[in-house]
């Protein structure tokens, strides 16, 4: 009895100590997994399918799904990801009689397989297999010692497009909406300084007619013994003009309203020429109100 008792706890050591050995064979460091995985993103990556939308759109997708699975895989204390089903357009690199009945006319073999298995090692040679490639390069890989998990890095590239695959097929740029969502909303030192130069033009352009006004307004002080001169503004000249042509009590406006917006406002009431305005105090707001004293709010772009 007591030499059964050995034996099976010898069996039980002897199974830890090869299912260790199987882990540590196992654990693929990042740099290990690209040189494995060569082959595979060699026949499937989808730079290689830009005459062909829909298969490199499906190869996009799966190397995504592909990608998540591994790396759930490489992050400590992960649970073991669930069965993913992922279907690929492989490229024909060596073509052999067996497999030339199944070659496309395109060059490339539809492949489907789910991936079920708990460990890189296991998976990568798990793809390779589903897609019938080489796995003849994994022996020396097998012998390598592995690393920390700590000095493992993320290897996988992220597909970049080229602009003309968007403009091909329809689909939306993320770097262009990237770009457009950066570019909303400018800070005030982007929007000075897209500015400034335009500033700079417009102020030296307007150089001579403000010398020519100072000459004028210095010949018009001589000239007629002046003490001051006044420019009227263009919303000094609507208010006023607005006020008789109407007939109004006074005309006046919010400090939000800026003078062009005066303007409009006065030439479209000017336009209108409603009779019903003669003798109110009107003010210009930006919505319909009366107030206590009498005083009509009007929007300055009031609707007709």
């Amino acid at each position: 009895m007591f030499a059964m008792v050995l034996l099976h706890r010898s069996i039980r050591l002897q199974k830890k100590h090869v299912a260790a050995c199987i882990v540590q064979h196992r654990a693929l460091t990042g740099a290990e997994a690209v040189n494995a995985l060569r082959p595979f993103y060699f026949a499937v990556h989808p730079d290689f399918f830009g005459q062909y939308p829909r298969e490199r759109e499906i190869n996009e997708n799966s190397l995504k799904r592909f990608n998540g699975y591994l790396e759930n895989l490489e992050r400590p204390g992960s649970h073991f990801p669930k069965p993913m089903k992922l279907t690929f357009y492989v490229r024909e690199i060596k073509q052999s009689s067996m497999e030339q009945q199944q070659l496309l006319t395109s060059g490339f073999r539809f492949v489907s397989f789910t991936l079920s298995t708990k460990d890189v090692l296991s998976t990568v040679m798990n793809v390779l297999t589903s897609c019938s490639l080489p796995v003849e390069h994994m022996k020396a890989l097998s012998e390598t010692p592995t690393r920390p998990l700590e000095a493992q890095r993320t290897f996988y590239r992220p597909i970049k497009w080229d602009k003309s695959y968007y403009s091909f097929t329809g689909f939306s740029d993320p770097e262009e909406e990237m770009q457009q969502a950066r570019s909303v909303g400018p800070t005030l030192s982007l929007w000075l300084s897209n500015n400034e130069p335009k500033a700079t033009h417009k102020h030296k352009v307007s150089l001579p007619r403000r010398d020519e006004l100072n000459r004028l307004k210095t010949e018009l002080f001589h000239k007629f013994h002046l003490e001051d001169i006044r420019l009227q503004v263009d919303e000094d000249a609507a208010v006023k003009q607005c006020v008789q042509r109407l007939s109004l009590r006074s005309l006046s406006k919010e400090p939000s309203i800026s003078s062009a917006q005066m303007v409009t406002c006065c030439k479209r009431l000017m336009e209108q020429h409603s009779p019903l305005l003669q003798g109110l105090h009107v003010h210009v707001s930006h919505f319909y109100s009366v107030m206590q004293d009498g005083d009509m709010c009007v929007p300055w772009d009031w609707k007709g």
